[in-house]
């Protein structure tokens, strides 16, 4: 599904009541930016996209800069899983 570049911004930032913020995580991380992979409910169901920001006050970056006029956003569905940890 496609969404509008702007109506992803104000989502992101918890600025538009039909989105639903699910995860927002750091994948990843290079010189100049933070990658993310942001998880959000739109109209009952799931969808993730991925962002980056700028990694120093000096890299004036945003999310969806690079990107076109609309956001990709593929649609995905909740797992549980069990994990095994060691104390």
């Amino acid at each position: 599904m496609k969404f509008l570049k702007d109506v992803m911004k104000d989502a992101l930032w918890g600025d538009h009541p039909d989105f639903v913020t699910i995860s927002d995580e750091i994948t990843d991380n290079g010189r100049w930016s933070i990658h993310h992979r942001w998880v959000f409910q739109y109209g009952g169901k799931f969808y993730e996209t991925r962002y980056s920001v700028g990694a120093t006050e000096s890299q004036d970056e945003r999310p969806f800069e690079y990107d076109g006029e609309y956001i990709e956003c593929r649609e995905v569905r909740p797992v549980e899983k069990t994990v095994v940890v060691y104390e």
